[in-house]
């Protein structure tokens, strides 16, 4: 592989472009999605592997931490290049070639779960607003006034109370004559 000429150079030994350092190797496409201040990255990826039970193939993620050099410098979110090459320490083994653009889903999905962090706060919110706005339209409604359908609720009611009076008055008529019979004897 040749080595790009970048305008500028860096200090980083480390780097593929102004460095001593060779990539060699497996190449990868990622997403950036965590920058460390000592110049390493992790970046993840999709890939494909087959099933065989099922004949079916399954998506899985790989994540590589990977040299990140300061003529790069990728940010959380970036499209990138790796390249295998010689271990630069234990976990390090790949370094960023070059940046390729920026990953729009990524930052859909990062908000996203941002949003979906607190979901019962919100739900909480929501409940106690709708119990603030149904407080607020009891309050607004004026008196009721009588129309059609109260005029015949209360001429119902009014029906009620003289069924029930005329129901009163036939329980004491019963109650009564018992007694005058007993004063008759």
């Amino acid at each position: 592989m040749e080595k790009p000429k970048a305008k500028g150079g860096c200090s980083d030994k480390n780097c593929p472009i102004h460095g001593n350092l060779i990539p060699r190797g497996r190449e990868f496409n990622g997403t950036v999605i965590a920058k460390d201040v000592h110049g390493t990255a992790t970046v993840e990826f999709d890939r494909r592997v087959s099933v065989k039970k099922y004949e079916r193939y399954a998506k899985k993620r790989t994540r590589l931490r990977v040299h990140n050099p300061e003529c790069i410098n990728a940010g959380i979110g970036d499209l990138v290049k790796v390249t295998e090459c010689k271990p630069l320490s234990k976990t390090k083994n790949s370094v960023i070639v070059e940046k390729t653009g920026k990953d729009v889903l990524y930052q859909q999905k990062a908000e996203a779960l941002e949003e979906g962090k607190a979901p019962e706060e919100k739900e909480e919110k929501r409940e106690s607003e709708e119990t603030e706005a149904a407080d607020k339209k009891k309050a607004e409604q004026p008196q009721e006034k009588p129309g059609k359908g109260q005029d015949k609720s209360s001429q119902d009611g009014k029906d009620e109370e003289q069924s029930a009076g005329s129901q009163g008055d036939a329980t004491e008529e019963d109650e009564a004559e018992p007694e005058d019979k007993k004063g008759e004897e």
